[in-house]
């Protein structure tokens, strides 16, 4: 009986050493994969005051990310850029070729890194040579400049610190540097180089001008005259405080009228144009769903729509939730395959 046995025996035994050989060899190579993969799946991003890149003679494009600055989130984590974002940035970056497209990330502390995921979606992105993804230190930014008292000293008061901090940061970023800013929920359709020096947009809801899309000059007189309007009538508990309203109430005051219709009717306005609401918001945000569902006449209304547009706003606080299937024929895939087609074949590649 142990003659028997004894051979079975050696076999198991043989396996069994193969087999954790084997798992050992398995750690071995996932470990070392991992460590590449954390390597290669992070960049460092510059800073935006170095010489070689910082920008200059209004020829720049900018998003800004804001979220960042408040002091209670963790400058360790790593930054991810999404699909709606990158699909933004593209569309800026590809129709621009001729602007130095700036994706702003505020920090909160100084002397510290900040680094970006990398992913085949933020890849697609980097493929344009006119893309910078920059760090910019929040109190070295502000210095010296007009907003410098009301980051330290009115918008700890805010009830909406994000937004408001948003608002005042694409202002005085135009002030300093001067170009496009767009919101990263907005795809642009159309190059915006052509486009007046200074301008912003009817939003369409009751005589107010937005600050989703805008442009001026650096230095421009009246980017100073809004900056002013934001500290002298700062109000912390309403939301649009340093957006709509304080751009639209600025703008009454320089084409002495009230009336987004006869802003647009003026044209020059003291140097400044306001554009009509077609133009830069073609989907009006109480029909952002058009954008997104799965209706084969819908889409081919938006698309129409859309026609003579600059750009196209995704409505994001409202969108955000709602899933992206790029198998459907909604009017944001049809869009995101023409104004962001190598973000989309990202998008498409992932599922």
């Amino acid at each position: 009986m142990q003659n028997l046995f004894q051979p079975n025996y050696n076999s198991f035994k043989i396996i069994l050493l193969i087999g954790f050989c084997t798992f050992l060899l398995w750690l071995f190579i996932l470990q070392n994969v991992q460590s590449q993969n954390f390597e290669i799946k992070k960049i460092q991003l510059k800073n935006l005051k170095d010489p070689k890149i910082e920008p200059k003679n209004d020829k720049n494009l900018f998003y800004i990310d804001t979220y960042r600055m408040l002091s209670n989130y963790s400058m360790k984590k790593s930054l991810k850029i999404g699909k709606r974002q990158a699909c933004a940035i593209e569309s800026g970056a590809r129709l621009n070729p001729n602007l130095n497209v700036f994706v702003m990330y505020m920090a909160n502390q100084s002397h510290q890194q900040q680094y970006l995921t990398v992913t085949p979606i933020l890849e697609a992105v980097m493929t344009y040579s006119n893309v910078k993804f920059v760090t910019v230190e929040h109190a070295s930014f502000i210095k010296d400049t007009p907003l410098e008292e009301f980051f330290i000293n009115q918008l700890p008061q805010s009830q909406y610190p994000i937004e408001h901090a948003s608002d005042a940061y694409r202002l005085l970023v135009l002030w300093l540097y001067g170009g496009i800013y767009l919101d990263t929920d907005v795809i642009s359709l159309k190059s915006s180089e052509n486009s007046p020096e200074n301008f912003a947009c009817d939003d369409g809801e009751g005589d107010l001008v937005s600050n989703a899309i805008m442009k001026m000059k650096r230095n421009e007189k009246i980017t100073k005259m809004f900056m002013t309007y934001i500290t002298e009538n700062w109000n912390p508990t309403e939301w649009g405080a340093n957006g709509p309203i304080a751009i639209t109430s600025v703008i009454s005051r320089v084409c002495n009228t009230n009336s987004t219709s006869e802003m647009i009717k003026m044209g020059n306005c003291d140097g400044f144009y306001i554009l009509p609401q077609e133009v830069c918001y073609p989907i009006p945000w109480p029909q952002w769903r058009s954008l997104f569902n799965f209706n084969k006449h819908l889409a081919d209304k938006v698309m129409k729509m859309i026609n003579s547009s600059m750009t196209i706003h995704l409505w994001n606080n409202l969108s955000k939730r709602h899933k992206i299937d790029v198998n459907r024929d909604t009017a944001f895939n049809r869009i995101a395959q023409i104004y962001c087609p190598r973000v989309f074949q990202s998008m498409k590649m992932r599922k």
